[in-house]
């Protein structure tokens, strides 16, 4: 296993790249230390349900030799703000005072579940962490905008609902009118 990941990192950085991040779910602990052995120095998407796998978690163990992005748990966005708040601030603030190297991200894609107010919720508190003022700035307009959205879709008639449904070629209009 490890001799064409030692050929690929070598091709590489022989041509000047440095930055190998490996995309791996769930548990990769027995494999980190290899990857790192083939010359990998990124990892992500470190999804924190999988044990062992959270951000700082991988940090202690294996120390600076790797860069690491995600670990941020997903599906907070469907719950709270306390619980985005929670997860935000039980990670970014330790990598800030501890070196860095890790860039905060969800630990994949958007869940369906998840209300765009928490998503906005979320970026506001890592801007906030960063003491990034342009950015809570925006995320705070974005948080208004979402607002003022919500608002228009709970007045939103069953009938701008069909039309669209129509539209998209969800239903024929013969459907909507009987």
């Amino acid at each position: 296993m490890m001799a064409p990941y030692k050929r690929m990192t070598e091709a590489f950085r022989r041509n000047g790249t440095d930055a190998l991040m490996i995309d791996s779910d769930g548990c990769n602990d027995p494999l980190i230390p290899l990857w790192i052995e083939a010359g990998f120095t990124g990892l992500g998407p470190m999804e924190p349900q999988a044990q062992g796998m959270g951000p700082i978690e991988i940090r202690k163990r294996f120390g600076r030799d790797l860069f690491l992005i995600g670990g941020i748990d997903k599906r907070v966005l469907a719950q709270d703000k306390d619980a985005v708040e929670r997860e935000v601030m039980s990670k970014v603030p330790w990598f800030l005072e501890n070196g860095g190297g890790y860039i905060p991200m969800l630990d994949h894609a958007i869940p369906p579940d998840s209300s765009y107010r928490n998503f906005l919720y979320y970026r506001e508190v890592l801007a906030a962490c960063c003491d990034d003022d342009e950015n809570r700035r925006r995320f705070q307009e974005l948080g208004e905008r979402a607002e003022r959205h919500d608002r228009a879709d709970s007045v939103a008639s069953s009938a701008a609902a069909e039309e669209t449904a129509v539209e998209a070629g969800g239903l024929r209009e013969e459907d909507v009118n009987t």
